[in-house]
């Protein structure tokens, strides 16, 4: 489920799934009923208390007032803001900050034209995010985790997995894509025209429902990557539904709604499957549901693992950033990190505990001459007719062929004529992390993920000037 769409997310196929614990729940009827019931029970032998569960019902009525979550369904077919107000209560909650909790449970099968179909795989998992209202639409700031499981014994499956179609161990990269981030607006911002997320209504409920054919370059090129890639475009069928109740939209007690919903994906082979010379593709087929309880409803051997290998994904990201990650570039980084060989003979990487660094053939470019911050900062590209650079680990990248991110009231525009590296490693784009009164980043303290972070963006930048054929200014940012 890594395509750059909200994740939806769902329960195990023929599974029994009870939930671990009970506490307040996402949806807005639960909003602040603890609280309510604990202050009338102090009201029994303190009648001084009234006042205080007037002032709680006063502030629950006023909250609700302001989110406005009554969604007029009649409306949501031809006016943008109230289609994506009732996507958003669907797909998340309309409470800016939220965290909301999607779990996907399901099987990926084999699909080879002269063998047929293969049961590979159980998958297994979820995406944790939080909304935040922009002006003209909202952005959903997501991560997300997937778990390949034992098919038979539904175990997760930990090291090497016997490969049934090479006989060979290959080693389990499960999913950690952070972040997964979406923006919708209510007008097409290439063409100004009204967006309305497509939708079905059948009787009492409403689907929404979307398909999505990916084709673009692949981040893991064949030339370079031989064995995981077979073509230089990275392709994939993602076909999403989600469920909700008419009724529930329409509630204007609730902020976010009860649903469910299912995902189907047809894509290549998984780089670490190392099929790249076999023909077929991967199928996977899920059903999806909100938890209502959050992060704590999901089953215990998922949180247990995501809490010994990356406890970040028990929260979700509070910056908005882009590009998203997927399984692709995450194995990118991965084979960076072990410093595996690239089909070129160079090293991607070298390996955990060298401080040196290797050159990436994108990386050769030509020195120009150095730039303090003041001048940089000329470069932000406010100006028509002048480049926008940016610069990161030391270099500086003209970037003027990406100013859809990069110019004034895009998400990058914040490190348009500033050194983003800070900003990139620590995944901030907060002003604080681009300003040049900062001390710039020390290389010398970073963590091993941070120098991945680091290579990667540098990468990203120069895959920019090598596509435009731009001059890159290979340089030092001074004080």
């Amino acid at each position: 489920m890594f395509v750059q769409f909200p994740r939806l997310l769902g329960v195990k196929i023929n599974r029994t799934y009870t939930p671990c614990c009970k506490r307040e729940g996402v949806y807005g009827k639960r909003l602040g009923l603890r609280r309510r019931s604990a202050l009338r029970a102090q009201q029994a032998s303190d009648p001084n208390v009234e006042r205080s569960v007037s002032a709680v019902r006063e502030a629950h009525s006023t909250d609700l007032l302001s989110l406005r979550p009554q969604i007029d369904t009649e409306k949501i077919d031809t006016s943008p803001e109230e289609n994506l107000r009732a996507f958003v209560k669907t797909r998340a909650t309309l409470v800016p900050g939220q965290e909301v909790v999607f779990w996907f449970g399901g099987e990926i099968h084999a699909n080879v034209d002269d063998t047929g179909t293969q049961h590979l795989f159980s998958f297994e998992g979820y995406n944790i995010a939080r909304c935040v209202k922009i002006e003209g639409g909202w952005r959903i700031l997501t991560r997300e985790v997937g778990v390949y499981r034992d098919p038979e014994t539904r175990r997760i499956l930990h090291g090497s997995w016997r490969n049934p179609f090479t006989n060979k161990e290959n080693e389990v990269v499960h999913v950690w894509n952070d972040p997964v981030n979406l923006q919708f607006l209510e007008k097409n911002p290439r063409d100004g025209k009204p967006f309305l997320v497509p939708f079905t209504r059948v009787g009492a409920d409403l689907c929404w429902h979307i398909e999505i054919f990916l084709r673009y370059p692949n981040p893991l090129p064949p030339n370079e990557f031989p064995a995981e890639s077979a073509s230089v475009y990275y392709e994939s069928a993602e076909l999403f539904q989600l469920y909700a109740r008419v009724d529930d939209l329409r509630n204007p007690n609730l902020v976010s709604v009860p649903c469910q919903g299912s995902w189907v994906r047809m894509g290549q082979w998984l780089p670490w499957m190392e099929m790249s010379d076999r023909p077929g593709r991967l199928v996977y087929h899920c059903f999806t549901k909100k938890l209502e309880n959050g992060y704590r409803d999901l089953p215990q051997d998922i949180r247990d693992y995501v809490e010994e290998h990356h406890p970040e994904y028990t929260e979700a990201p509070h910056n908005f950033m882009t590009p998203n990650e997927t399984s692709w570039t995450y194995f990118r980084k991965l084979i960076m990190q072990k410093g595996s060989p690239r089909a070129d003979g160079t090293v991607a990487k070298r390996e955990m505990g060298d401080s040196g660094w290797t050159v990436s053939p994108l990386e050769k470019v030509a020195s120009v001459r150095p730039f303090t911050r003041e001048e940089l900062a000329a470069f932000e590209g406010s100006r028509p007719g002048t480049p926008i650079y940016v610069a990161v680990n030391r270099r500086v990248f003209d970037v003027t062929r990406a100013a859809h991110h990069y110019r004034p009231g895009e998400p990058y525009h914040v490190l348009a004529g500033r050194d983003a590296s800070k900003a990139l490693v620590f995944a901030d784009l907060s002003s604080e992390m681009v300003d040049p009164r900062q001390l710039p980043l020390d290389l010398n303290t970073l963590t091993l993920e941070q120098r991945s972070a680091l290579e990667h963006w540098t990468q990203v930048l120069c895959q920019i000037i090598s596509r435009s054929r731009l001059p890159n200014l290979r340089t030092r940012v001074g004080p």
